[in-house]
């Protein structure tokens, strides 16, 4: 049998009915002619609903006005694309916003598989009750999960202190120093696996998987990484990769680090298992890190063995600590995978050498664009071109750098030939 539910009217007094329109109906078992009666209107003392509410719902209209007449108690819901935008053009004002109300984010109605948004995004601004498709898994959910392992997946995760309190100012779309955030340096080694498993429905494959390894870091957009290990061919038991990864965290605080495990493969690279958790969880040392099913659950004696190292950065320079001859070595290593396709397979061959080229040139590039920056008493986020104006200004007071030269009285660069 149905049963309405009761709709609590905004500011009526005394008893509020059922404010349907819809009739509820239901069939008395006892009436042998099928007849049928009205279920009489439910009746819900205001004071009892005015106990059970501690929200009340809100249309969001800005954030100047939610900020002149906004209440602690009221929340609004916001789609992801909504929040997506509010995000990316006044990330500031919705942390402010966030500080004060509650808000509510839910996946677009256009996605009828059920699939899910990166509620990364609506944690960097502060957002409290991220709603995702808890029935599809995949990244989305794996960075839910390990976000409220701090809790032990038990009532709620409190929001960095720069986010919570009225004086401090967050931007997290400037280029400079966030206040009241210390930047860290994660160097990160991934030394081997253990007993790792067969993809699920991989009988066809073979015996024997291909593992490797991807570390992802989700964050505030300077703080997004991926990097992966190479492939161990034939090694499910104890395959070893001995790689060293740095990551420059702007906002560690906020940010969630995921390893995934995936098998090696022409068509697809399968997914073996993951584990993921936020970066402030993690501790440094020697670390076995369990592995995860897609869906969640536990793999037996499955995990990685890794090595992780903090170190604290007073500055966003210590970018410059990474090792370009490292760089440039694991490039030497870079191999494509065959088509299959001879022809195909020489051209990309032969370009192969010209993309490790770029790519270390790439680098050493922007180190030394950074050293020049420094020469010219501006952090490593200063625009190239108020390097070059200061530049200037120090040669107009004489002091001439390698690359100036006066001639006639007017500045000129230097012949390079």
């Amino acid at each position: 049998k149905l049963k309405p539910e009761a709709e609590v009217a905004g500011d009526g007094g005394g008893d509020v009915e059922d404010t349907d329109d819809e009739d509820f109906e239901e069939e008395d078992d006892d009436e042998a002619d099928g007849r049928k009666k009205k279920k009489k209107a439910t009746k819900l003392a205001k004071e009892l609903s005015d106990l059970v509410s501690y929200v009340q719902s809100v249309h969001f209209e800005s954030f100047a006005e939610s900020f002149q007449s906004g209440r602690p108690y009221e929340m609004s819901s916001f789609s992801e694309g909504k929040m997506s935008s509010l995000s990316s053009s006044s990330p500031a004002e919705f942390i402010d916003y966030n500080k004060r109300q509650l808000s509510r984010i839910y996946p677009a109605g256009k996605r009828i598989t059920s699939s899910n948004y990166n509620p990364q995004q609506a944690w960097n601004v502060g957002c409290q009750i991220v709603a995702l498709n808890y029935q599809t898994p995949g990244d989305e959910m794996d960075l839910n999960n390990g976000h409220f392992q701090i809790n032990g997946a038990c009532g709620y995760v409190l929001k960095p202190e720069v986010m919570r309190s009225p004086l401090s100012h967050v931007d997290i779309h400037q280029h400079d120093l966030i206040p009241g955030v210390v930047p860290m340096l994660m160097k990160l080694k991934v030394i081997s696996g253990q007993r790792l498993p067969k993809p699920p429905n991989s009988g066809a494959k073979g015996e024997v998987i291909d593992p490797f390894v991807v570390i992802d870091v989700y964050g505030i957009d300077e703080d997004n990484y991926r990097a992966k290990t190479r492939p161990i061919a034939n090694n499910g038991f104890n395959p070893v990769w001995s790689e060293s990864f740095r990551f420059l965290l702007k906002f560690p605080d906020i940010a969630k680090l995921r390893f995934s495990v995936l098998d090696d493969d022409f068509v697809r690279d399968d997914f073996i298992g993951q584990f993921s958790l936020p970066v402030s969880s993690t501790q440094s040392g020697y670390r076995h890190v369990p592995l995860l099913s897609k869906k969640g659950d536990s793999l037996p004696g499955a995990s990685i063995f890794v090595h992780i190292e903090f170190e604290t950065a007073t500055s966003l320079e210590k970018a410059s600590l990474f090792d370009v001859n490292a760089f440039a070595k694991s490039f030497s290593k870079l191999k494509l995978k065959p088509v299959g396709i001879p022809e195909a397979d020489a051209n990309f061959h032969s370009a192969l050498e010209t993309v490790k080229s770029s790519c270390s040139i790439r680098v050493r590039l922007g180190l030394a664009v950074d050293d020049f920056k420094k020469s010219c008493g501006l952090s490593s986020s200063a625009k190239i071109y108020d390097a070059i104006q200061a530049c200037l200004i120090q040669a107009q007071d004489g002091e001439i750098s390698d690359f100036l030269e006066k001639e006639n009285d007017i500045l000129k660069v230097k012949s390079l030939a």
